[in-house]
């Protein structure tokens, strides 16, 4: 079970503040503090027809600057990434999912697909859970032929 995150940096930099649209100055939130996001990482484990497999799922979190300042690069903090799916977009102007199209060799072919759970869009949205007990909700995906090629069902 999924108990820990971790904390990753780009270039040695752990916190990325909210800048304003110029890009130069930095938001303030209505309260007066600055918020930026770090990135919070996991490793899932990935169950198929071959080897047991990791994949790497990351989110990037909302912290306060002074909090974000007590975090180190690979510093575990409690809790899981949960992975929720649904029919309807969790906010306005969200894209649905698209997978690589596979063919009979399960190659990928370069096309693109949306991901469908009887036949309606597939949207998806990850949160942190800090008392690492929510699971997963993941839809069941429908099967597209593609000509000769199948995309694979994911799940």
């Amino acid at each position: 079970m999924k108990t820990k995150v971790k904390v990753t940096a780009k270039a040695g930099q752990v916190f990325f503040p909210n800048m304003n649209e110029d890009g130069k100055t930095l938001k303030l939130g209505k309260d007066g503090k600055q918020y930026g996001y770090v990135r919070l990482q996991q490793d899932e484990l990935q169950f198929g027809k071959g080897p047991v497999t990791t994949k790497e799922v990351s989110i990037l979190q909302q912290f306060e600057e002074k909090a974000a300042g007590l975090l180190k690069e690979g510093m575990e903090l409690p809790g899981n990434i949960v992975i929720t799916d649904s029919l309807t977009p969790f906010f306005e102007g969200q894209d649905p999912i698209e997978v690589p199209i596979r063919d009979e060799k399960n190659k990928e072919t370069g096309e693109m697909r949306v991901l469908t759970s009887n036949g309606k869009p597939v949207y998806r949205d990850y949160t942190h859970d800090v008392t690492g007990t929510k699971q997963d909700y993941k839809l069941d995906y429908d099967q597209v032929e593609v000509g000769a090629a199948v995309a694979t069902k994911l799940g």
